[in-house]
């Protein structure tokens, strides 16, 4: 006769099934794990992102009000540079 049992055949396969579904399983934790990671540190990005924006600003705020002590903006300092340059040959 037939040695072929087809009540072991569908057991054995689902069990592979059920095996690599619980491998699926472990990568999909692993990736929300690592994904969770990614998106706190792209938290901390942009964090520091804003806080060198507000440093920026205030740089720009400083530098503004050293123009105006100085007197310093774009006609005064082209008009200073052509004076340094000297005579035209």
């Amino acid at each position: 006769m037939n040695d072929f049992d087809p009540n072991n055949f569908s057991h054995q396969y689902f069990r592979r099934l059920d095996e690599k579904m619980d491998r699926m399983l472990e990568s999909q934790s692993d990736l929300k794990s690592r994904m969770s990671n990614v998106e706190e540190h792209l938290g901390f990005i942009m964090t520091s992102i804003g806080g060198l924006n507000k440093r920026m600003d205030r740089f720009e705020e400083r530098m503004g009000r050293m123009e105006r002590r100085l007197d310093l903006h774009d006609n005064a300092v082209a008009e200073t540079q052509s004076s340094f340059e000297g005579p035209k040959r």
